[in-house]
């Protein structure tokens, strides 16, 4: 009791009104072999011992930013200007709830408008929902609303959209027991159009297909969703999943032909920060607008005929019945939307395509640096955005260590996603890779495989 802020009366006094005699009786239904009965925790500090303990401690760690990254696979190691912090550290932001009350909560539901608004540009779609938890999340939900719109049980799904993705999509719709997923493999780095035209029937609900996808490569998305004409299937919908920064070189989905576009935001203005927190984002057509889930904010008019902000669809249960709601999500990412939608508005335009292809050229610049090193190959001759897979000369999980030696970030060690990439690294490439560290990483590359090949011939 030493560690929570209530004075031996005070604690006395609650026992009486409940009855009982000791704090301990309040945890009697869980078993004695299950409680922590000594955490062993050291006595009472001062606030300037306090301090000096966790400043210590705080030394043995080492900053994202502190050496060379390229780690990629769905968390990016992207500059956040200083405005975005700036702006969601204002309290009117930060401590902002639902705003149920339009006329005390203009600013926020501004904030969202301007958010739906953009993503809406950034995908080329009609209308965006105020946000999802995360990119997964945002997947999965789309699944969900392609399942309710075409009433179909198939959903087929590409071998390159990201195993985390795919793993939340099966665990939303695991006790929906009439859906079956179905996986279409990779050829060549992307997904197998042959495969797909072939499994494709009349009760497909949708195509699940992510661009560019988890090993780097841009998706032929037109041509995916191109088969809806083709195979004549009526009510199937395509979803792509969209890496955001991508979507200032490639075409957008809304001209490729999707139908539903989700993804993460966390390469918008987020840290990395041990993996999130991110925000979903999700679009789709006008003609789906009442199967999106979450909720939606609308531009209209006060009684003195200005502009004013509102929630127009809420179709979510926590405001409708059960049975009518096309989600159980209860929230969004309100703050981290604020976010993206500050890191838009500041990079504009022009600076979002300059951005892009400075990733690109970045990527493209180690891809030639790497195919040029004995042993190593990409994965797939095809084109990619700011990552791209590689097969490595020796076991990656020891390159990735060696790397580390050298104060190193790595690539993604691809081979945890199945055994198919067990010789295979994923390399990521952002504006803040500099030249000369991706010249200090190839040659690093090129000592681990001469390590490799001598410790080899001593062996044989």
């Amino acid at each position: 009791m030493k560690y929570i802020p209530h004075s031996g009366e005070e604690v006395k006094k609650m026992l009486e009104f409940l009855g009982i005699s000791s704090v301990d009786s309040l945890f009697s239904l869980i078993p004695p072999e299950k409680r922590l009965m000594d955490l062993n925790l050291p006595g009472p500090f001062s606030e300037v011992e306090l301090s000096q303990v966790m400043t210590r401690l705080s030394r043995k760690n080492r900053a994202f930013y502190d050496r060379p990254n390229f780690l990629g696979a769905g968390i990016y190691n992207h500059y956040s200007p200083a405005v975005v912090d700036t702006v969601l550290s204002r309290p009117e932001f930060y401590t902002a709830y639902t705003p149920y009350q339009a006329e005390a909560s203009q600013g926020i539901l501004q904030t969202i408008f301007e958010f739906q608004t953009l993503i809406c540009m950034l995908t080329g779609m009609d209308v965006a929902n105020a946000s999802h938890y995360d990119g997964a999340t945002a997947c999965a939900e789309g699944v969900g609303m392609a399942i309710a719109q075409s009433g179909k049980k198939k959903v087929f799904y590409s071998a390159g959209v990201h195993p985390q993705y795919i793993e939340v999509m099966k665990t939303y719709h695991r006790w929906n027991t009439r859906v079956q997923f179905i996986e279409i493999p990779l050829n060549k780095g992307v997904t197998c159009l042959t495969t797909l035209r072939d499994k494709m029937d009349a009760d497909t609900a949708a195509v699940l297909v992510q661009n560019p996808n988890c090993l780097g490569f841009i998706e032929p998305v037109e041509k995916i969703a191109g088969l809806k004409t083709e195979m004549k299937s009526k009510g199937l919908l395509v979803e792509a999943v969209n890496e955001p920064l991508s979507l200032g070189l490639l075409k957008t989905p809304g001209d490729c032909g999707a139908d539903i576009v989700v993804g993460e935001g966390l390469s918008l203005g987020l840290p990395p920060s041990y993996g999130g927190p991110g925000v979903g984002f999700m679009a789709t057509k006008d003609k789906y607008l009442r199967r999106l889930p979450g909720r939606i904010v609308g531009q209209t008019l006060d009684n003195e005929g200005k502009t004013a902000y509102c929630l127009t669809l809420q179709t979510r249960e926590q405001h409708i019945r059960r049975e009518k709601a096309s989600s159980n999500i209860c929230s969004n990412q309100a703050l981290c939307a604020l976010a993206v939608t500050v890191y838009l508005s500041h990079t504009g335009k022009k600076g979002f395509a300059d951005l892009a292809r400075l990733n690109f050229q970045k990527a493209f610049y180690l891809k030639e640096k790497i195919c040029q090193l004995p042993g190593y190959s990409l994965f797939a001759d095809a084109p990619f955005f700011n990552e791209f897979t590689v097969r490595c000369p020796a076991d990656p999980v020891k390159l990735s260590l060696y790397l580390k030696d050298m104060d190193i970030i790595g690539g993604f060690r691809t081979g945890i996603w199945g055994d198919q990439y067990r010789d295979c690294m994923t390399f990521a490439v952002t504006e803040m890779n500099t030249r000369k560290q991706i010249d200090d990483l190839t040659g690093y590359l090129a000592n681990f495989c001469r390590q490799e090949v001598s410790v080899a011939c001593t062996t044989d």
